[in-house]
């Protein structure tokens, strides 16, 4: 377990970094998460033990770190956050979710499972293997992504065309928007915050035979 100081240090260095990266897009759209970000207290980051589970997506992490490209600050705190985080995947290793169970991943800075334990935002590290499509899903909190690594395609919408998000850059999915991920031959590594109501529901959409879609939830067993 890590001690509360150095728990501490990193966040402040992370949400420093990442506060002024996203300050530095002049993008008022993306104000609501520069004060979600600001707003969290390095101060009241807490020691927890941290397990290291064997995620299939870990076993590519040196080379989305050695792909890391964008703002050097923010780079240098991804580093420094590693050792202390706490992987989680978020579906289950049955039924439609088995293909991407461990295969894409994430830890918390701050929310319900990080350093500084939060209800209102949630900040982490997103990592996905290479070869991954992330169907179209939705959930109540409003979101961004920040990619520091990889290439990412994001489809906005059940009939949106795919967008290419490149590292640098960030993408904001309005709360409830139905959205999809992929991957192609590198991982990606993407910097999240949620804000808004980050303990609701997870949705997937799956298009019936007829074309229409057909909304469910998945068996999330990590939220």
């Amino acid at each position: 377990m890590a001690e509360a100081g150095v728990l501490s240090g990193v966040t402040r260095d992370f949400t420093a970094a990442f506060g002024t990266v996203l300050e530095g897009a002049a993008d008022t759209t993306l104000l609501p998460f520069v004060e979600a970000v600001r707003g969290i207290d390095p101060r009241r980051a807490r020691d927890r033990r941290v397990g290291r589970p064997g995620f299939a997506a870990l076993a590519h992490l040196p080379a989305a770190l050695a792909g890391l490209r964008g703002d050097d600050r923010l780079a240098r705190a991804i580093r420094a956050t590693l050792p202390h985080l706490d992987w989680r995947s978020s579906y289950s290793g049955k039924g439609p979710s088995a293909g991407i169970h461990g295969r894409m991943i994430w830890a918390e800075i701050a929310g319900l499972t990080g350093f500084v334990p939060m209800s209102g935002t949630r900040l982490g590290l997103f990592l996905i293997s290479p070869h991954l499509h992330y169907g179209l899903h939705g959930h109540t909190a409003d979101e961004i992504y920040h990619l520091v690594s990889g290439r990412l395609s994001i489809t906005l919408g059940l009939e949106g065309a795919e967008q290419a998000l490149r590292p640098g850059e960030t993408f904001r999915t309005p709360a409830g928007a139905a959205h999809a991920l992929t991957t192609g031959a590198e991982p990606a590594l993407i910097v999240y915050n949620w804000t808004g109501d980050v303990t609701g529901p997870v949705w997937w959409w799956r298009r019936r035979e007829d074309g229409s879609f057909e909304k469910l939830q998945p068996d999330v067993v990590q939220r």
